[in-house]
């Protein structure tokens, strides 16, 4: 019972400041505020937003640090025009990529600086690994398998239903660790091909997870009040998540 009216105490504690045309995305004390619209109209309406913000802070006596916060222009366009955000007295600083619930979300959304992240982490941890899944280890095939997809394959698969949009190239960059893995644990020679050992292990290649992913994302959200839609405008033919259902 204490736990329950501590949050009840939280959510009427954060009645967080609205405004119209914004989308406002809460996740514990982490906010996103989205604004569309050409530059200067998109950063008139966040500076008017900010300034009820810095009146709920003085209202509620909260301190926010302005200095932490970012802000991204996600366009496609060049040579923009940077208007400045102020919030609580201080410019938000700009910034060509955020990171938010564990994604790295560039200015241009081709999410390569997300995408480079993973490859580290997966390389990393197959290093740290290195001694018990090489071929020359004397632990069975199978329980190699099993690190990959419960230890390995976690670190990419996480939210992967998000950025599998990205390009065949940026997919391509996971793919080649999962080839190194698999040759790695199986010792298998130079000769043999990576669908022949993603086959021989039972273990689906990358493109095929993230289309698997995405579509039970997209079943879950058939019954939702605002179901997906795909606009009919794409620029310059960019790939989309409902692609991958096809």
């Amino acid at each position: 019972m204490v736990v329950f009216w501590d949050r009840c105490l939280y959510s009427i504690y954060i009645v967080f400041p609205t405004q119209d045309h914004l989308t406002i995305a809460h996740f514990a004390d982490d906010v996103a505020i989205l604004s569309k619209g050409t530059c200067e109209s998109a950063a008139e309406q966040l500076n008017i937003f900010c300034e009820k913000v810095s009146t709920w802070c003085k209202q509620w006596r909260v301190i926010m640090n302005s200095q932490k916060s970012n802000l991204v222009k996600f366009t496609y366009k060049r040579n923009t025009v940077n208007y400045p955000v102020i919030l609580c007295g201080s410019e938000v600083p700009m910034a060509q990529s955020v990171r938010y619930l564990g994604l790295i979300l560039d200015s241009k959304i081709t999410w390569h600086n997300h995408i480079s992240a993973i490859v580290k982490r997966i390389r990393h941890r197959i290093y740290l690994l290195k001694h018990i899944i090489q071929d020359r280890s004397p632990l069975p095939l199978h329980y190699k398998r099993r690190i990959y997809i419960s230890i390995v394959r976690p670190v990419w698969q996480c939210g992967c239903s998000i950025w599998g949009s990205a390009s065949a190239s940026q997919i391509r960059r996971i793919q080649v660790m999962q080839n190194r893995y698999l040759g790695l644990m199986s010792g298998a020679p130079w000769y043999i091909s990576n669908k022949n050992l993603h086959d021989d292990l039972c273990i689906p290649e990358v493109m095929e997870v993230l289309r698997q992913s995405y579509i039970r994302l997209y079943n879950s959200f058939l019954n939702h009040i605002n179901p997906p839609q795909d606009p009919a405008h794409r620029r310059l033919k960019r790939e989309r998540h409902s692609d991958m259902r096809l």
